[in-house]
């Protein structure tokens, strides 16, 4: 009886130390509990901070894509007036030629007029008609003339009456052409002065476009490696549309040379400094890079991707490489697999909310 007895006070004190263990669980349960809530509140407040920043640059963007299409809509404006300008100095030089092929004939056949009507019936349109005699007339000179020009009369045929308004015609017909040629002349040159205009106004914004750009250049460059030197030269200053351009970079420790001198790795980050000056001058709302890291060692990398995260602030960047540091940098990655074959699959991966 009293091994019972003490057999059922032992479980007691067991059943009262698991109780007791269970109260002391229950209340960190409950302290977890309000640290969870604390911390949903907190994440709350940041999730509505974070959409308030991204309302805000979704406004940014729209702003941007507005300026964008503006320039664009210039853009194609311009490039339609140069065209139609264009044409339109086109078919005044073909109907120039025209005009002045048909002038010629006219001149020619006014000069045969002139001709035929001074050889055939010694008329000057100028003067009128005139009739030659020679002095100290006799009777017998007189019808020896008027045989000759009895036979000269026969000789010459019939006689065209409207020879006479015809050569009228074609003189005022002259009158005209030569106006229009004129009038065609004038048009001519002023295409010529719209076209000059909008070459200089081409070459100013090139200009400082190119200027701005080159000296972006030389500041990312030089971030880039750490020192050296970049800059933009135009192959032909004097003619700026026409003009190629060169891409002249000194590395440190290194002579200055072409681009096209340079290593592999060095082209690279060479051109993605170019790059990011042209997106320092005008930012793009999205661009897409492919494999442009495939060539860098790791501290360039390194540079790379900070830039990358600089300007993704304003510019959304699809970046497609197989480089393990850019992609520990992005936000969203996506990947095919084949889980069977010929079936091709895209996954997703939001690094953001993975991390949060």
């Amino acid at each position: 009886m009293q091994g019972i007895l003490h057999k059922q006070l032992q479980e007691k004190e067991h059943l009262k130390e698991i109780y007791n263990d269970l109260l002391a669980e229950q209340g960190k349960l409950q302290e977890e509990l309000k640290e969870l809530e604390s911390s949903e509140s907190r994440t709350a407040e940041i999730l509505e901070n974070e959409g308030i920043k991204t309302r805000e640059l979704e406004k940014a963007q729209e702003g941007l894509n507005k300026e964008l299409h503006s320039y664009r809509q210039l853009k194609e404006e311009l490039t339609a007036e140069a065209e139609r300008e264009r044409r339109a100095l086109e078919r005044a030089e073909k109907r120039r030629q025209i005009v002045n092929i048909e002038l010629i004939k006219l001149q020619e056949a006014g000069k045969y007029l002139e001709e035929s009507l001074s050889e055939k019936f010694r008329v000057k349109p100028e003067k009128g008609i005139s009739y030659e005699f020679p002095a100290g007339i006799s009777e017998e000179s007189l019808l020896k003339e008027k045989e000759f020009l009895e036979e000269e009369i026969l000789a010459l045929g019939e006689v065209d009456p409207g020879a006479i308004d015809e050569y009228e015609r074609l003189q005022n017909r002259i009158s005209f052409l030569e106006g229009q040629r004129e009038d065609l002349l004038s048009g001519e040159r002023g295409i010529h002065k719209v076209l000059k205009e909008l070459d200089q106004h081409m070459e100013k914004k090139f200009l400082h476009a190119f200027q701005s750009i080159d000296k972006n250049f030389l500041d990312i460059f030089v971030q880039l490696f750490g020192g050296g030197q970049a800059f933009l030269k135009l192959t032909d200053p004097d003619n700026l549309l026409e003009s190629g351009i060169e891409i002249i970079a000194q590395p440190p420790g290194k002579k200055l040379q072409n681009i096209s001198l340079l290593s592999g790795g060095e082209k690279a980050l060479t051109a993605i400094a170019l790059l990011f000056a042209v997106l320092q001058y005008k930012p793009v709302p999205f661009c897409v890079l492919d494999e442009i890291d495939s060539s860098l060692d790791e501290s360039n990398l390194s540079k790379y991707v900070h830039f990358l995260k600089k300007y993704a602030a304003g510019t959304q960047f699809i970046v497609i490489t197989h480089r393990r540091k850019t992609m520990e940098e992005a936000d969203v990655l996506y990947g095919i697999t084949m889980e069977e074959q010929g079936v091709s699959k895209v996954v997703s991966l939001d690094l953001k909310q993975k991390a949060g």
